[in-house]
């Protein structure tokens, strides 16, 4: 998804409303943490939560912030065949920090996946660099299907035609030389 501008904004305005969510309401619910962690490439199911640390964390803490009693939830999710390697040593404190500690662990997690993808922060605060990024990524996704939408693909074409072309050429022109010898620089050439 990151690869194409539609991707990337997508996944950036899922981000945001995990984080106003977070913000708003102090918690997560179930279905929010199973989105935070698919948006992390990984399968939400407490089996396979152990393939990826980061997605383990992401569902662990985002247990942690919910209001309701979750024993059962953290307890299957704690035991120590269902931790990813490198927490199978924790103790039980370490993984069940109190609702404060997931709800910042998390809204650092968001930070960090919203500054990978180029800082694309809404807002007054912005820097220069994050405005032109925003730029570049709208200038990016094709309008709808339609007349722009088939002409910018055409000129595409054309263009990767042409490139393609230059691209063969360029191994006979190299190999003939320029053919004109190095010109004189007081004469000739662009501006006389």
């Amino acid at each position: 998804m990151k690869l194409f501008a539609r991707g990337c904004q997508w996944l950036i305005d899922q981000y945001h409303q995990l984080e106003a969510g977070l913000r708003t309401y102090g918690f997560w619910t179930r279905p929010q943490v199973s989105l935070a962690v698919r948006l992390l490439g990984a399968d939400p199911e407490i089996e396979k939560l152990r393939e990826n640390g980061t997605a383990y964390l992401v569902a662990l803490y985002g247990l942690g912030t919910q209001p309701h009693e979750q024993a059962a939830a953290l307890a299957a999710l704690t035991g120590a065949e269902r931790r990813p390697p490198g927490l199978r040593h924790a103790g039980p404190e370490a993984l069940t920090p109190t609702t404060e500690v997931c709800r910042a662990w998390l809204l650092e997690h968001l930070a960090g996946e919203l500054a990978e993808m180029g800082c694309w922060r809404s807002g007054p605060g912005r820097s220069r660099t994050c405005r032109t990024g925003q730029r570049l990524l709208e200038v990016a996704l094709l309008p709808d299907e339609g007349v722009l939408s088939r002409q910018a693909l055409r000129y595409h074409k054309e263009f990767c035609g042409q490139f393609h072309k230059a691209m063969k050429l360029l191994p006979k022109v190299q190999a003939e030389g320029c053919g004109g010898g190095a010109q004189d620089p007081g004469r000739g050439g662009i501006g006389t």
